[in-house]
């Protein structure tokens, strides 16, 4: 007989939402979790990844900087120009990636006896290089022009600084055009013909990997392993922080910078850690994601980058002014993604809630935010987004797209087809960047909508959360500490993710300055007798729709929480469904 009763709940559940307004879908459908394994058991089998996955990392697992087809090139121009003491100038991106790189680039040379300076531009003078930072570079006697997370877009920008006489190497990692500038090396995992065999590192990991090469060269490789390894403190920021994929040599960077930041003699990034209230001992790409990068990327944001680049070389004043200014930049994302928010459930024609896609603009908003605004509105509608700072002369748009739709492409087709509307435009898959002419910000917006159309269809799918299983029976504490085997967690290696059913409600508080998370006790079949707790970050605004003894169901990464010395089970929540929230849709 057919189970149709079977079916029926099946059916249901794909129609429930949560509170979030989001579905929840099991990467395995046919998979039930196994009460007779461990939870690390269950989780490989879920993930579909092994044991050797998640091995421990030794620095010997590094592929060799010279797999690069340009290194030998860069290096010996290098030297060449360490030789003659010529000036080198690294230009870098504003961003953290471009900050770490340009500060292992820096002290990387220095160490070398290069006369090297850097420049990063301010959001102000716009996405990546451009003109007049060569000219600048020119009159200031630049023989070599180093770039790094940056620059294998800027085919004009390069030709102009060759023609000034300048020797240049670029290191990025972005999307790559069709016509390659004119540099005396590139070092680029994705470029036409790279032997290289990693293509997901970030600009920093580029950037350390040169100057691994340009150490050795010099002092040979059984000499420099203490300084690439003091060095991976820094790349491994910027490769959290520009959401590197944590597989092949990224897991390498962040596993073994990690180890090194412990215990680092960095008296920036020390300070930054007190400042910011980070236990350096048990400091995780997670805590870099959520409480480190933000600082740093603070001031590239809202003021200059230079003050981060500046804490990464050393400076431990700098944490105060960077505190300051996160601050700063929470308070003003609060209230421009209200208004961004605003856009979307407008009334009448303005309302964008059931649109392919969202586009968001304002005069108010700096450049520096609207990537947070566009971010915060694709995780929350699940559909391609892009917020404007609108000004007279420019249009600058951040970009953000849910998973399987590559909004680089999409901008950079859009480019291809219509260049009249473009000053620039750049970026990754799920996160892109973009300037237009005013004049044609409304035909871009069509065309952009359009397209998007033609890739997802004009019904934008519901938002969707995924998760590996339900858990059934008890987790204990030695299961959780077997499972952060499995870390660094991050991009690519996501936090492994379970559903946790029929969870009464003990007690539910809002918490946090501005009470926008919710703390919540938790009576679970997973904890046994005692009570569970759990943190659902950003989840205060639902503290009155969960009262005590409500029953419901959690999705949420399982964690330890040590308190006084004493290790309990926590859950870090992604989402809360009622038990009760079956929608009537129609």
């Amino acid at each position: 007989m057919e189970n149709h009763g079977g079916n029926k709940e099946k059916n249901k559940e794909k129609n429930k939402k949560s509170l979030t307004n989001k579905v929840w879908k099991q990467t395995a459908d046919n998979k039930e979790y196994d009460e007779k394994k461990t939870l690390y058991q269950n989780f490989l089998a879920f993930s579909g990844k092994s044991d050797e996955d998640f091995s421990s990392v030794v620095f010997e697992d590094f592929l060799s900087p010279f797999d690069f087809k340009d290194m030998r090139i860069a290096v010996d121009l290098l030297e060449d120009v360490i030789a003659k003491n010529e000036r080198i100038l690294i230009f870098g991106d504003y961003d953290l990636d471009g900050m770490s790189g340009t500060a292992v680039l820096f002290l990387a040379l220095k160490i070398l006896g290069a006369n090297v300076s850097y420049r990063l531009p301010s959001r102000e003078d716009g996405y990546g290089l451009s003109e007049k930072f060569i000219d600048e570079a020119y009159k200031n006697n630049v023989k070599l022009f180093i770039t790094t997370d940056c620059g294998v877009s800027n085919v004009a920008e390069i030709e102009k600084a060759r023609q000034y006489g300048m020797n240049v190497i670029i290191t990025d990692h972005h999307s790559v055009g069709e016509v390659l500038p004119d540099a005396n090396a590139i070092l680029h995992p994705l470029v036409s013909g790279e032997s290289f065999s990693d293509k997901n590192l970030t600009g920093a990991g580029v950037a350390w990997y040169f100057s691994r090469a340009m150490l050795q060269n010099r002092f040979g490789k059984e000499k420099t392993r203490s300084i690439e390894i003091e060095l991976l403190e820094i790349a491994l920021l910027g490769t959290v922080a520009d959401c590197g994929a944590l597989t092949g040599e990224n897991r390498k960077i962040v596993f073994l910078g990690l180890e090194k930041l412990r215990t680092t003699k960095n008296k920036g990034l020390l300070e930054l850690m007190s400042v910011s209230k980070t236990n350096i001992n048990e400091i995780t790409a997670e805590t870099i994601a959520f409480f480190i990068a933000p600082r740093l990327n603070a001031s590239g944001r809202i003021a200059h980058p230079r003050l981060s680049l500046e804490l990464l070389l050393g400076n431990k004043e700098r944490a105060y002014d960077l505190e300051e200014l996160n601050k700063k930049r929470q308070d003003m994302v609060n209230v421009f993604f209200a208004e961004a928010n605003e856009q979307v459930i407008g009334d009448g024609e303005n309302n964008q809630v059931d649109n392919p896609a969202i586009i968001v603009k304002s005069t108010q908003w700096p450049g520096g935010i609207i990537g947070l605004i566009s971010g915060r509105l694709a995780e929350q509608y699940a559909r391609p987004t892009i917020a404007f700072e609108i000004t007279e002369e420019k249009i600058t748009g951040s970009c953000r797209g849910p998973v399987g739709f590559d909004i680089a492409k999409v901008l950079k087709d859009i480019q291809r087809d219509f260049p009249a509307y473009f000053y620039g435009c750049g970026g990754h898959a799920q996160a892109a960047g973009l300037s237009l002419y005013p004049e044609y910000f409304n035909d871009f917006c069509n065309e952009f909508n359009a397209r998007v159309v033609d890739i997802r269809g004009t019904v934008p799918p519901l938002p969707e959360l995924s998760y590996l299983s339900e858990i059934k029976g008890v987790c204990t504490l030695s299961e959780i500490k077997e499972l952060q085997q499995a870390e660094p967690f991050g991009i690519g290696n996501p936090s492994p993710c379970f559903r946790f059913s029929k969870c009464v409600v003990v007690r539910s508080r809002a918490v946090g300055k501005d009470k926008n998370h919710l703390s919540l006790f938790l009576r679970s079949p997973i904890s046994g007798q005692g009570n569970l707790s759990a943190i659902w970050f950003r989840g205060g605004e639902f503290e009155m729709s969960i009262p005590e003894n409500t029953i419901i169901d959690v999705l949420a990464i399982p964690k330890i929480n040590t308190w006084n010395g004493q290790d309990s089970i926590s859950l870090q929540v992604v989402d809360v469904m009622l038990e009760n929230s079956l929608n009537k849709m129609g």
